[in-house]
């Protein structure tokens, strides 16, 4: 019987890992003077904070996300095709270094 081959097959095995799998690939990527990261023939931008210095780019199925070291610095809708651009605006990279900024000040 199928059950009981079960049965002697569940004492062998082994629990499944607790670790989250994420589907992602990682890639070093430069910053140009212009706060863009080029990947995949597309442009994206970073906030002027950043520039130039080495990043590393996240990518996965819908979006890429931008890290400086273990911080994310910016996070973009993955571009279909070549040549785009996709910007962050002025008002939403002002509120994101606001609350980087806002987060590190210590609490008394």
């Amino acid at each position: 019987m199928p059950v009981q081959g079960l049965d002697q097959e569940r004492a062998l095995m082994h629990p499944l890992p607790t670790l989250e799998f994420e589907n992602c690939e990682l890639k070093r990527a430069t910053i140009s003077r212009y706060s863009l990261v080029k990947f995949d023939g597309n442009f994206y931008s970073i906030p002027d904070t950043y520039r130039p210095r080495y990043i590393t780019l996240k990518m996965l199925v819908d979006r890429i996300e931008f890290l400086d070291g273990n911080d994310i610095i910016a996070v973009h809708r993955r571009l279909a095709g070549n040549q785009s651009i996709r910007l962050i605006s002025l008002i939403t990279s002002r509120l994101f270094i606001a609350n980087r900024v806002r987060s590190q000040i210590p609490e008394f």
